[in-house]
C-alpha cells in the first residue's frame, strides 16, 4: 500500500512541478526591468545569503520567487 501512495504522491508532485516551470524567455516580455537589473538583484540576493550564512536552497528559492513575480508583472 505504501508504494502505491508514494507513486501517487510522486506523480502529483511531478505534474505540479511541470506546471510551475517558468518560461525561459519571460524576460523578453518584462517591461519594467532589464536582464542586467535582474542580474544585479540576483547578485545582491547571493551576497545577502552569504552574509547571513543561509543555505543555498534558501537563496535559490528567493531567486525563484523573484522570477515568478517578474512573470506576473
Amino acid at each position: 500500500m505504501h508504494s502505491a501512495q508514494n507513486l501517487h504522491k510522486f506523480s502529483y508532485l511531478a505534474s505540479h512541478a511541470a506546471q510551475a516551470m517558468l518560461s525561459s524567455d519571460y524576460m523578453r516580455h518584462q517591461a519594467h526591468i532589464t536582464p542586467y537589473m535582474r542580474a544585479i538583484l540576483v547578485h545582491w540576493l547571493m551576497e545577502v545569503g552569504h552574509e547571513y550564512m543561509l543555505k543555498r536552497s534558501t537563496v535559490n528559492l528567493a531567486i525563484n520567487f523573484v522570477d515568478r513575480m517578474l512573470t506576473q508583472v
